[in-house]
């Protein structure tokens, strides 16, 4: 059985930086960092949400948290130097896939009443909370959180089904191809829902994912295929070699209609880790799309020519927030256009996140508001945005464009 547990990051008693966006960026790359040096294969980490990183460990049945009080000890030098005042509280949190999911999208109200011993009972698993000073299991107040009788296997003993999720045109009010998702069956969100990350990192860094995904849409002949490539294994040499190897032997034929979809990127990405990712990617793949989840990315260093889009991929539950981050993304369109970079926006969940995208310029858009996952790709499609969404949980205020409405 292999360990497996979700690190969510606290800075100061809050978790709030002056600038969320920033703050995020500082962490990730502090904690990647440590965690490339001291979480060593066959273990795997990676990031699944601002502030929250997965832990795997196929040695074990239950991660050494001690281990990490050295990461506290880091990101507090990191963020306020030797002896300068300020708070760095990791929890970690171990238990059944459900709950690991719930726990890295709990709110800061959540953390906070774990922090003190509370629980609703909703999280079903083990809390510990790790300081530079003492590593300490919070337990609820009246009872003991139950651990789990089995942790999910590193790898399933067959492959599962593909999902798809349609991508839509906003400007063209047309569908051009699916998103590929392998082995989650129908999630109820769309490419980049909790679960997503969670299996990828269990997935060989999602290289078994990719290649199975690749190889479904090689067979298909429906609009786009987006093909989701995980940007941390390809960053590891010996992951990218094999990934190159054996997507030579399926012997491609339809590049012009693949897009790789790089999920996980980070916002400052390096000049050496994007020229290794067109390298390996370009082969087999007509476009590359960047999915990032901070609407800060560093646009300007990003060499011309290496990506065709890049989609900011939203998560959490609180709508202003959401709201925020597809505002920030897109004040940058002007500098996108220049760039010659179409602008995505994934996982909408509303009819109002995707009458913000329309106003603000966005091509491509994805999600729960637009289409329903399926179990069939979607492919090339005209359809008027007032019969959107496809989902029918979600079809109770169609949008309509300018022009259409009395149609």
């Amino acid at each position: 059985m292999a360990a497996l547990a979700c690190l969510r990051i606290f800075i100061g008693s809050d978790a709030r930086f002056a600038d969320p966006g920033l703050g995020a960026s500082v962490v990730a790359k502090a904690v990647s960092a440590y965690l490339e040096t001291r979480w060593e294969w066959p273990r795997r980490f990676g990031p699944i949400a601002p502030f929250a990183f997965a832990l795997a460990d196929p040695q074990v049945e239950e991660i050494d948290t001690r281990e990490l009080q050295a990461l506290a000890e880091t990101l507090h030098r990191r963020l306020f130097g030797q002896r300068g005042e300020g708070e760095v509280t990791l929890l970690s949190f171990d238990g059944d896939p459900t709950s690991v999911s719930r726990f890295a999208k709990a709110d800061r109200a959540e953390m906070a009443r774990l922090l003190a011993g509370e629980d609703d009972g909703v999280l079903m698993g083990r809390v510990t909370r790790i300081t530079r000073d003492a590593v300490t299991v919070v337990v609820p107040q009246g009872r003991t959180l139950p651990r789990p009788a089995a942790q999910p296997e590193l790898r399933p003993a067959a492959v599962q089904p593909i999902t798809y999720h349609g991508v839509y045109n906003l400007p063209r009010q047309a569908f051009v191809g699916s998103a590929l998702v392998p082995g989650q069956g129908v999630p109820s969100t769309a490419l980049d829902s909790v679960e997503a990350p969670l299996a990828d990192i269990l997935g060989d860094g999602g290289l078994e994912d990719a290649l199975q995904a690749l190889a479904v849409a090689e067979q298909q002949s429906a609009g786009f295929a987006f093909v989701p490539v995980n940007f941390h294994s390809l960053n590891r040499p010996r992951w990218r070699a094999a990934f190159v190897e054996r997507a030579d032997a399926l012997r491609l034929r339809r590049r012009q209609d693949l897009v790789a979809t790089v999920t996980h990127t980070p916002r400052s990405p390096s000049f050496q880790s994007l020229t290794a990712l067109k390298a390996a990617l370009d082969p087999y793949f007509r476009h590359i799309d960047l999915r990032v989840e901070d609407p800060g990315f560093r646009l300007e260093e990003l060499p011309p020519g290496l990506a065709t889009s890049v989609t900011l991929a939203l998560t959490g539950s609180h709508a202003q927030t959401r709201a925020n981050a597809i505002a920030r993304f897109t004040e940058a369109a002007l500098q996108y256009r220049t760039r010659h970079l179409w602008q995505s926006v994934g996982n909408l969940d509303s009819q109002r996140e995707l009458a913000a995208c329309l106003r603000g310029g966005v091509t491509f858009v994805s999600g729960p508001a637009v289409c329903a996952p399926a179990a069939e790709p979607i492919g090339a499609l005209a359809k008027g945005l007032s019969a959107l969404p496809h989902d029918p949980a979600r079809a109770a205020r169609p949008l309509r464009a300018k022009g259409e409405a009395g149609r």
